[in-house]
């Protein structure tokens, strides 16, 4: 073929001719089993603190990743509050390592009035020490050991007043790091609610983003028709052409209502007269054609 003209369609090459096969706009068509409205998964993403939004790096109808960072409120008081309690951190540090210092002297004083009581026993076996320079040894250890006992509980009260700094500390951290609103989940940015510079509120939208490569037709079946659409059943789907003709999709089930509700007004469906009608969703992929709000028809497999 001259100029190796192809098209790639969900990584296959196809000819330019089967490519208008596969885009083509049908004509005649069996009546439909249910009508509908294309949708998406839709995701609002709302900070987790409240505070001035110090910058935002999305517009709408950017496409972003799972994760990404997309707006950042402002954690200056935060920080301050940080900063704050690093010092005093620091400081209680200093005191446990005066605190380790004077109890790691006291311990060498106790090996040496420990090597004393030893020698004094030895010369008490030889007649060479007297018993009162036994007993006066033992209450030199007995006094410095209670001075160690206190020195201990002094240590622990201050370790465990570092570990409620640190575990404040944590929760500083972690507001800071949920300062920064990131993307749940990849797709498309819907909508924008806020601007850089506005007051966010813990839980209030920033904006909305969708998954527009997986679009889902909502229709509506009678209970009639219930019994003949089962989840996970593929299905054909049509929406308009410019040419008065249809285009066709295949999908799938992916949702049944368990519950009936009445006709919805902007639904038509088969029979006129029904009243209680079952939601059922048909996931589509999307190649660029589908948009939220845009009208389907479906025709089940099994018909």
């Amino acid at each position: 073929m001259q100029g190796n003209s192809f098209f790639t369609f969900r990584g296959v090459k196809l000819l330019p001719a089967f490519m208008a096969i596969l885009f083509s706009c049908a004509g005649e068509l069996p009546e439909p089993d249910a009508w509908g409205y294309f949708e998406t998964r839709e995701i609002m993403v709302s900070p987790e603190t409240a505070g001035r939004i110090m910058w935002m790096n999305i517009g709408e109808g950017d496409r972003v990743d799972s994760g990404s960072v997309a707006a950042l409120i402002d954690t200056s008081a935060i920080a301050l509050k940080l900063d704050e309690l690093d010092a005093g951190r620091r400081q209680v540090y200093s005191r446990l390592d005066e605190l380790d210092a004077q109890l790691e002297v006291q311990k060498e004083q106790a090996r040496v009035l420990q090597r004393e009581k030893s020698r004094i026993d030895s010369l008490l076996k030889e007649d060479a020490a007297t018993r009162k320079d036994m007993d006066d040894i033992k209450g030199e250890i007995s006094v410095l050991e209670r001075q160690m006992d206190v020195l201990r509980t002094k240590r622990g009260s201050v370790k465990s007043e570092l570990e409620a700094m640190d575990a404040r500390r944590r929760v500083l951290v972690d507001r800071i790091e949920r300062s920064f609103v990131k993307v749940p989940s990849g797709g498309v940015v819907l909508t924008k609610y806020a601007e850089a510079g506005e007051m966010a509120g813990e839980g209030k939208p920033l904006f909305k983003t969708g998954d527009l490569d997986n679009m889902y037709l909502r229709v509506y079946v009678s209970g009639r028709q219930l019994a003949a659409v089962e989840t996970g059943e593929k299905a054909r789907v049509f929406i308009d052409c410019p040419d008065n003709g249809l285009r066709e999709y295949e999908g799938r089930v992916t949702w049944i209502s368990e519950e009936a509700e009445f006709t919805p007004k902007i639904i038509q469906t088969r029979e006129e007269r029904v009243n209680l009608v079952y939601a059922v969703k048909i996931h589509v992929e999307n190649d660029g054609a589908l948009k939220v709000g845009m009208p389907g028809e479906a025709i089940f497999a099994t018909r």
